[in-house]
């Protein structure tokens, strides 16, 4: 595009340079040449009206080949920028499903090591601490009851 800037700048600095001159030998053929000189002036202002005209043109394509290519690159940048949201979206939602996925194995472990192994540990040694109070509770009853019977026994 700056090229095209540059090409076009260049064409219409010549195209001037050539309206210029023009001017210049209308000038001098008004000293030469009184009676002709109306004649040349307006066939060379017409001239130059028609150059005016060309440059015109010149210049609405420019501006319509401008913004066509302005409107393709917008369209393309508005593209890229949606396929980069969607990427990102993509790559954060598996980036936080794996951290979910390692947090949730991390607190499994955890529980395992941490509350169920000492739970049943506990539980194992009641259920053998149980049976040990209970054999010394049946002894004791029956003891008691022995010596219930003893005393009764011996008292009667």
């Amino acid at each position: 595009m700056a090229l095209e800037t540059t090409t076009r700048d260049a064409l219409l600095a010549e195209i001037l340079g050539d309206i210029g001159r023009l001017h210049d030998s209308v000038n001098s053929l008004t000293n030469m040449l009184p009676t002709q000189a109306e004649l040349v002036e307006t066939k060379i202002t017409g001239l130059i009206g028609l150059l005016q005209v060309g440059v015109d043109l010149y210049e609405k394509q420019i501006k319509e080949h401008t913004n066509t290519n302005a409107a393709k690159v917008r369209m393309q940048m508005e593209s890229d920028v949606l396929s980069a949201i969607v990427k990102f979206e993509k790559t954060t939602n598996d980036s936080v499903q794996a951290a979910l996925k390692e947090i949730e194995i991390t607190a499994k472990q955890t529980i395992k090591n941490e509350v169920s192994r000492p739970t049943q540990k506990a539980l194992e040694t009641l259920h053998q601490g149980f049976g040990k109070t209970l054999v010394y509770c049946l002894a004791s009853s029956f003891v008691g009851s022995l010596m219930a019977v003893a005393i009764i026994h011996i008292t009667n």
